[in-house]
Formats: C-alpha cells, structure tokens, sequence
C-alpha cells in the first residue's frame, strides 16, 4: 500500500517536497548565523563600553578651588600687648609729728588738690615751742644789736690808736658771736614752726585720696612711720608692658613720638584718647627676651584705674614689600606651618613662617613665600600633595567662589555621577539587543518543527537592522524568492491531495 501511494505521486511534488526542506534548513542557518554576528557584535560593545569607563575612572579629576596669587605690597602693622596701668605718683601721707588727730577734712575717694587740708593733730605743744624760739631769737637779736655797734666803733678808734691790738680781737670776737647766736635762735624758730605746720596734714600733690588708716582722736606720729591715707594721682596714667624682641625689630629707628598707642578695655572697648610712647628700656631682658616698655596717656575723665589690666596696640609701623595671604589657608602640622600652592595644576606643599597675624583675618609671612606664588584657599581638606586642581579666580564672583569652596562634594557629584549612567545604559542596550535574539531563535525552530513549513526571514532581518544595514538589505533582496517558493509549495500540496 506504501509503494502504491508512492508510486502514484508525481515526480514534480517529491521534487518540490525536497527543494522546500532543503530552503528551510538553509534559512534557518541563515538566521543562525545572523544571531551569532549579533551576539559578537554586542559583547564588542560591552568590553569597548568597559574599557572606556575604566579609562574613564583611573583618570583623576581636579578640584576646582580657589586661589589667590602673592603680590608683595606695603602693610600698615600693629602691634597688641597685654599691659597694667600705673599711676604716675602714689603718695603716702604721714603723720609727721606726734600728737592727737583732733579733725578730719575730707571725704574718702574723692579728688583731693594739691596743698588741700586733710588732718588736724593737736598744735598746742608746736605752738609753745614756736614761742619759746621767737623769744631766743629776740634775745639773740638784742645781743647782736650790742655786739655790732661795740665793733663798729673799736675799729673806728683802733685806727686812730685808742684802743689796743687786744681791745681790738676782743670786740671782734663778741660781734661774730652775737651774729651766729641770733641765725641759731632763728634755725630754732623756723624750726618750731615748721612742725607747728605739720600739725595741719595736707595733701601734696592732686589725686584721688584713699581710705584713713587712724580715727579722730588716735594719737599719730609717735613711731614717725604712722601712714594716715594715700592719695593716686590718675592723670596722665602709665601702661607697662614688654615688647617681644621679634617685634622690636620692627620699631628700631622709629622716634617714640611716631608710634602711637591705643589701649583696649577687657569688653574690647577702646579708649578715647590715644596716648604715646614714653619709655622703652636699653637691655633685653635674658629669661624672657622682652624688652620693657611704658606708654603714657591723660586720663581727665579717670576712665583708666591703677593696676588695671588693659591691652596695649602700639600703631605707626609699615612693613615694606611683606607678603600677607588669610588666615584660613595656613595649616597646622608636628612640623609647623605649611600652605598648599599650585604648581603646574597640581598642589604642592611649601613651609612658611608666620610674623604676624594681621586685624583684617590676614597673616604676615616672614619666610616661604615668594611673589608669583599661587596659594590655595579653598577645599584645603580635600586637597592633598600631587592632585591636579583647577584654580577658580576669586576677582570673577566672589559669591560663585565661595559656593565652590563652601560645596565642592556637590559640584564632583554632578560632573562625575552622569558619565557612569551614560556607560550603563550604552552597555545594557546591546546586552538586552542579544537576550531578545537568543530567545527568538528557539520560538523560530519550534515553529519551523511544529509546521513543517519555513520560517520567514523577516522578523530576524529588523533585528539585524539594528546592528549592520547591508546584512538586512540582502536579505530585504531574497524576500520576492522566498514568496515563489512557497507558492510553489501550496501548489504540490494541494496536487498531492487530489492524487490521495
């Protein structure tokens, strides 16, 4: 029965039936191949992508800071010492002669004048003593009167020879006696009235008077060493205080009416008046390599106090040719100071050795810089020997600088973040262009089995498309072939029907 339906075929349909198994074995090939050159071609892409981004990543990136380059120029110094105020005198006053305090003429505290009563000791006993001088003087007085009138006529007569050579010394004698006994009677009498003056306990000079040792009624001046009251004068004042010999330099040559001195309160306030140098010692001192210096200033208001401790600024100084940079780019290490500058794009470290800092958040630089320096202000904390950085100029915007400086994360984030996902998603496209191939084949070879028919070659052709034009051009060429074929084939099947 087999070969009877075997024989009844035709010669042409057994042909046509081999021809299409053949075409659809060499289509699938076909496809096969196509899937392959895509999956190369897609990991080509990958290890490109990989490799560019590796690139990419070892490359470092620079740090945008901002810098400011050296320009020696002229600086105006000032210079701040700690000080203690002094009086200019501080008087004791003393009672000076024994006796009863009988009165008080003062008030405690207050601004006391120069010659301005202060005590009252008892005078009685001073004034007996002055009387009893004054009547020593008159005798003494009297008896010189005698003496001199008794020579001045010895000596008249002792030329016209009346009197003797002996007569002569006698009465000589007698009138110098009279003389010095009448200046000791009135050394007696000056002296008793001086003490009678001590009696009344003034002030000797004009200041502020201190609190009273003795009551009224205490008896004073037996020891000679009582001390009644003290009294300060408060103007003009002293400021004492020491120069450090690294800033002495700075004012050698400089008279002491070209420096001038402000003196700072411990509020910071500063005080209205400025005063002026008025004394600077001529050694060192050996322990503390000072040197000792005093300022003067009037102080009518009395808004300084003695043994007040205030702050000196010594001003009238100016530093030729210095170097200055902010406070804000000096750093601190076990070794010293150090900046960050900019050396061929890259950071560099350079020591340097600090004068002064300066009022306006400047330091001066002693040593380490040099003019044409570029030093680095910002992101110091980032910045480390060796990395390239890109130097924002601070004169541009101040704002935009001190953005960068202030968020230099943000800014590397930005730059840096899109280039990877950029990667990623040029990487991922060929990755998701090869699974989609890989799982249309199986689809494409059960259909084929499944059908017994041929599968078109279109579907793989677009999926070329995507990958290399002129592979999908050809096979666009082979489709009017492929739909010959197959209407060929339509046409045994349907002959092999009407034979069974």
């Amino acid at each position: 029965m087999r070969y009877k339906i075997f024989s009844n075929c035709s010669m042409d349909s057994l042909i046509s039936k081999i021809s299409l198994r053949m075409m659809s074995a060499t289509a699938f090939g076909r496809i096969a191949q196509y899937i392959a050159f895509g999956c190369v071609l897609s990991m080509g892409v990958v290890f490109l992508g990989c490799s560019d981004s590796k690139k990419h990543e070892n490359k470092p990136k620079a740090l945008k800071v901002q810098t400011q380059r050296v320009v020696p120029h002229n600086v105006a110094l000032s210079f701040e010492y700690p000080a203690r105020l002094k009086s200019v005198q501080s008087v004791k006053v003393y009672a000076r002669v024994q006796g009863v305090l009988l009165s008080k003429h003062f008030k405690e505290g207050e601004i006391v004048q120069e010659g301005q009563q202060l005590f009252t000791i008892d005078p009685a006993r001073y004034l007996a003593r002055v009387t009893q001088a004054k009547a020593q003087y008159k005798s003494a007085e009297a008896s010189f009167i005698k003496a001199n009138r008794d020579w001045t006529r010895v000596e008249k007569l002792y030329k016209q020879g009346v009197y003797t050579i002996d007569q002569y010394d006698q009465s000589r004698f007698s009138f110098l006696n009279a003389q010095a006994n009448l200046q000791s009677a009135k050394a007696a009498l000056d002296d008793a009235e001086i003490d009678l003056g001590y009696t009344d306990v003034v002030a000797s000079i004009t200041g502020r008077i201190g609190l009273r040792s003795y009551d009224v009624g205490n008896l004073v001046g037996a020891s000679g060493q009582d001390v009644l009251t003290t009294i300060t004068q408060l103007t003009p004042i002293y400021a004492e205080f020491s120069i450090p010999n690294t800033d002495y330099y700075f004012m050698r040559g400089l008279g002491n009416s070209h420096i001038q001195v402000e003196f700072i309160f411990g509020n910071g306030n500063v005080y209205d008046k400025v005063g002026k140098l008025d004394f600077v010692d001529s050694v060192l001192d050996s322990q503390t390599s000072t040197i000792k210096a005093r300022a003067i200033v009037e102080n009518d208001e009395h808004k300084l106090l003695p043994n007040e401790f205030v702050r000196v600024r010594l001003k009238g100084f100016e530093a030729q040719n210095a170097i200055t940079i902010p406070q804000s780019a000096l750093m601190q290490d076990n070794q010293g100071s150090y900046v960050f500058v900019q050396k061929d794009g890259k950071a560099a470290i350079t020591r340097v050795s600090l004068a002064q800092n300066l009022r306006n958040n400047e330091a001066l630089i002693a040593s380490g810089l040099k003019s044409g320096d570029v030093v680095v202000l910002t992101g110091l904390s980032k910045v480390r020997e060796g990395m390239p950085l890109e130097s924002v100029d601070s004169k541009d915007s101040t704002k935009d600088a001190t953005q960068d400086s202030t968020k230099p994360s943000q800014a590397e984030s930005t730059d840096s973040k899109p280039q990877p996902k950029t990667q990623t998603q040029i990487e991922s496209q060929p990755q998701s262009h090869t699974q989609t191939q890989g799982e249309s084949s199986p689809q494409a070879e059960s259909a084929h089995q499944g059908a017994n028919e041929p599968h078109h070659p279109t579907a793989p052709a677009s999926h070329d498309s995507a990958i290399d034009a002129p592979s999908a051009a050809n096979s666009s060429n082979k489709m009017p072939q492929d739909s010959a074929q197959n209407q060929a084939q339509q046409q045994g099947q349907k002959s092999g029907a009407k034979e069974k």
